[in-house]
Order: structure tokens, then sequence, then C-alpha cells
């Protein structure tokens, strides 16, 4: 039981590292996102 928890482990881990980096580039979008729009407001009140 304990070399089968082993072999899992190394398979489970690349699956979340890919689920992390989409939610950072998800994160990073929206953040670009409301930057952009924080300028375009700025330039339109001046």
């Amino acid at each position: 039981r304990k070399t089968k928890q082993v072999a899992k482990a190394p398979e489970s881990l690349p699956q979340t590292g890919e689920q992390q980096s989409i939610w950072l580039t998800i994160i990073g979008l929206f953040m670009a996102a409301g930057a952009i729009s924080f300028k375009n407001k700025r330039r339109k009140n001046n």
C-alpha cells in the first residue's frame, strides 16, 4: 500500500501545478484588464 501511494504522488503533482498556472494566468488577465480600465478612466477624467 505504501509503495502505491508513493507512485501515485508524482502523478497528482503535475495536475495541481497545471491548475495553479491556469489560475495565475486568469488572475493576471483580470489584473491587466483592471489596470487598463483604471488608466482609461483616469485619462477621461483629465
